[in-house]
């Protein structure tokens, strides 16, 4: 080893909002109406109304909520009362936002609150529509987190190259955050929520070396054995990590970190890759060809020291685990096409979540595990998805044409991450 420098803190997110459920489940799909109240704004104020939009689009988006957007001088709420079950009232000030929310039904205001000011005005929008919508519905907003992802271009002389970008979780205000003239992939947000990062693997004329790089396009190595290093996945908490490495013998294996010690796990003459932890970080699943010779899902459990295989019938890749819901996501070949599965951890089930004809790669959770990113890979071109699992209706975020893979799903950091 030359050199290693896997970065993580002892930081989990905590929310100290208490959730009010408002019933906001409407009856047959049909989107539940909502009064979005902007009080002392003057309607042709740019900046207002670019953070309202912004609100308003973000609540709108699962179809869930249809919000409106009034500007008043001053709160009426008989005026609207007849027309929406919810009310909204925010008003803007100098440094702060202050909100409420008001129920109709009740004729009371059921909960209401402040926000300091932000300096990016989309990230301001986006932790005020999270706010709301966890006092809307009872889960963690997921509007100011990010997806990642890599695209390929064309460099000099029609050279292949892959940078990495990032963008909102709707796909939206991308964002190229490594543009080397090389081949970039791979990328994987880190725990530590006060400090983002992306960590990614880059191919040099001599390995495949593990990089991290900051919100200033600053890049650093994190792990350049010989041979492959890449795929990096962190505990909740940020103590505990896993990655991938050949270590130039061609196969790569499984090496656990914590404490900074190294322990390499996996010693067999397959492929291991793709390694997700669990919450504590003591159980890992990853994909491995050791024994049928095509890839297929394992768990690894680290105090029982003990190897397991959870899907067997057909190749099996990409699991990502979401502690919210303790379910793993993964890519199954049905039929012949790869198709998006679940595997309950506690109930042990699995579950086929589409039956298409395009090929699925690159499951990502959303933090609430109300979601999944995933490229979807259709006549020579790769598009990035999302997934609504409870309505299971597909959300295409990226334009045809495009070739992008390995999408991942930020966490909900302390700072919106934006280059």
């Amino acid at each position: 080893m030359k050199y290693i420098d896997l970065l993580f803190c002892l930081f989990i997110y905590s929310s100290n909002i208490c959730a009010v459920n408002v019933n906001a489940r409407a009856v047959k799909h049909v989107a539940l109406p909502i009064l979005l109240l902007a009080i002392g704004v003057a309607q042709h104020d740019q900046q207002a109304q670019e953070l309202f939009d912004v609100i308003k689009k973000n609540l709108s988006f699962t179809q869930q909520f249809s919000v409106d957007v009034h500007y008043a001088d001053k709160v009426v709420y008989s005026k609207w009362q007849k027309q929406y079950p919810i009310i909204i009232v925010i008003e803007p000030k100098e440094d702060l936002l202050t909100w409420k929310l008001f129920d109709v039904t009740q004729k009371k205001v059921i909960n209401q609150g402040e926000i300091k000011k932000r300096e990016h005005q989309r990230a301001y929008a986006h932790i005020v529509a999270d706010i709301l919508w966890q006092e809307l519905t009872g889960s963690p907003g997921f509007f100011s987190t990010r997806i990642a992802y890599c695209k390929e271009v064309k460099g000099p002389k029609e050279r292949t190259l892959k940078h990495i970008c990032i963008a909102d979780y709707d796909g939206m205000y991308e964002q190229v955050l490594v543009d080397t003239p090389t081949v970039n992939i791979a990328p994987r947000w880190n725990a530590d929520l006060r400090r983002p990062l992306l960590f990614y693997s880059e191919f040099t004329d001599k390995n495949v070396c593990m990089m991290y790089v900051d919100m200033k396009k600053r890049r650093h190595i994190a792990c350049n054995f010989d041979g492959v290093n890449m795929l990096p996945a962190f505990s909740q908490d940020g103590t505990k990590a896993v990655f991938c490495a050949s270590q130039g013998k061609g196969n790569p294996q499984l090496f656990y970190i914590q404490q900074g010690k190294v322990k390499q796990l996996t010693k067999n003459s397959g492929n291991n890759f793709c390694p997700t932890l669990n919450e504590s970080g003591d159980i890992i699943y990853f994909c491995s060809d050791c024994n049928l010779k095509r890839p297929s899902i394992f768990t690894y459990d680290m105090k029982l020291n003990r190897l397991d295989r959870i899907a067997n019938t057909a190749s099996s890749e990409s699991p990502c685990y979401c502690p919210q819901n303790k379910k793993l996501a993964y890519c199954r070949s049905i039929k012949g096409v790869m198709q998006i599965c679940i595997y309950d951890t506690v109930a042990k089930k699995h579950q086929q979540l589409t039956f298409d004809n395009a090929a699925k790669q690159g499951v990502s959770w959303s933090p609430c595990g109300n979601y999944l990113v995933f490229v979807h890979e259709i006549a020579n071109t790769s598009c990035l998805c999302m997934m609504n699992i409870p309505t299971r209706k597909i959300y295409y975020l990226s334009k045809k044409g495009a070739k992008i893979s390995y999408p991942v799903w930020s966490p909900r950091y302390v700072q919106y991450p934006v280059i």
